[in-house]
């Protein structure tokens, strides 16, 4: 049977949200139904809107941005054992698309570039909004849990710099470990534990 007919909810579901943007059906078989829409700004660029089987027999939905026959980024939901009625189906699929359409790979494919760099300066530009929003939100606690906060966001920041260099060395084959002891020592000191 064709996943069409076996889920008929999902597709009436996928086509209200997806009618507009004129998606033509690639694949309808008993394992997938996949959806295409050409991406405004690169010839061979499609996000494939799909319903498939998993192999214990449940189904999700994706959504995958490819440029050619590379895959730039893909959002899955849930995993379902049945078809579920029309508005629960358009409140998943909102929900994979507003989490799909949010990542920095398809923000900057829709600004049209591909390159890893620039995946990389995406992530670089919201990780630092996010520490001026923590910023933000630290300076207006009350002045003694103040403390405390930036004690913890420091331990955050030590920890994620020791997994970026750990990360880097084994990328380069260079050793950081002076550089890591250095950073861990000066972590213990600051937070008050003593070695």
């Amino acid at each position: 049977m064709k996943t069409s007919q076996e889920y008929p909810n999902f597709q009436k579901a996928l086509l209200h949200i997806i009618a507009d943007k004129n998606p033509y059906c690639v694949s309808n078989d008993n394992k997938k139904l996949a959806y295409q829409i050409p991406l405004g700004n690169f010839k061979r660029g499609f996000d494939f809107y799909e319903l498939n089987r998993a192999k214990d027999g449940s189904i999700y939905f994706t959504i995958v941005t490819m440029v050619g026959f590379k895959t730039i980024c893909e959002t899955n939901s849930k995993y379902h054992q049945y078809d579920l009625p029309f508005d629960l189906w358009v409140k998943e699929i909102l929900n994979v698309v507003i989490i799909h359409f949010q990542k920095p790979e398809y923000v900057v494919t829709k600004r049209g570039s591909i390159k890893k760099l620039d995946f990389e300066r995406e992530r670089e530009y919201r990780k630092e909004l996010e520490r001026k929003a923590e910023d933000i939100r630290i300076d207006n606690l009350p002045k003694d849990e103040r403390y405390a906060a930036r004690v913890e966001r420091f331990q955050k920041s030590s920890q994620e710099f020791f997994e970026l260099s750990l990360r880097l060395a084994n990328e380069k084959n260079k050793g950081c470990t002076g550089l890591l002891g250095i950073v861990v020592i000066i972590s213990f000191m600051v937070i008050g534990i003593s070695i």
